[in-house]
């Protein structure tokens, strides 16, 4: 799969859709690659296949994944003006997140926060402030 969306507007539904790709997926947030020169993040996530989709009102409410199908993913944002990262996270031998209801798009921000949480304190995330969206969704094939 291979998706890219470029500009200033769009529908809530691709934003809706990236979400929904994202949603549940394994951030590898140690190797992660920022470039700050660049503007670009590259952020490998491990995702699950989305096998569907129930609507209520036009809006999705649950989605069943493909559990034991793991596919392999970058995840590009370019256009960053600004990049927070908050990590709480002390043991070393972690590696990844879980990704709390997959990436979150609204206006000129992207958010990218943990499932998990340590004494009510997100353990990982990633906000970034950008100038016009341009993210990209590539599966790497196996």
């Amino acid at each position: 799969m291979y998706l890219r969306a470029i500009g200033n507007s769009f529908t809530q539904n691709l934003l809706k859709e990236i979400s929904i790709l994202t949603d549940q997926a394994k951030l590898l947030f140690r190797n992660i690659q920022y470039d700050e020169v660049k503007g670009l993040i590259v952020l490998p996530v491990e995702r699950f296949k989305v096998l569907t989709k129930r609507r209520i009102f036009s809006v999705f409410i649950t989605r069943k994944y493909e559990k034991n199908a793991i596919t392999q993913s970058t995840i590009t944002i370019r256009n960053i003006i600004k990049c927070d990262v908050e990590n709480n996270i002390d043991d070393p031998k972690v590696t990844y997140v879980t990704l709390l209801f997959g990436i979150k798009i609204r206006n000129n921000d992207i958010i990218v926060c943990s499932l998990e949480e340590d004494r009510g304190k997100t353990l990982y995330s990633i906000e970034l402030k950008i100038s016009e969206l341009d993210i990209e969704i590539s599966d790497q094939k196996s």
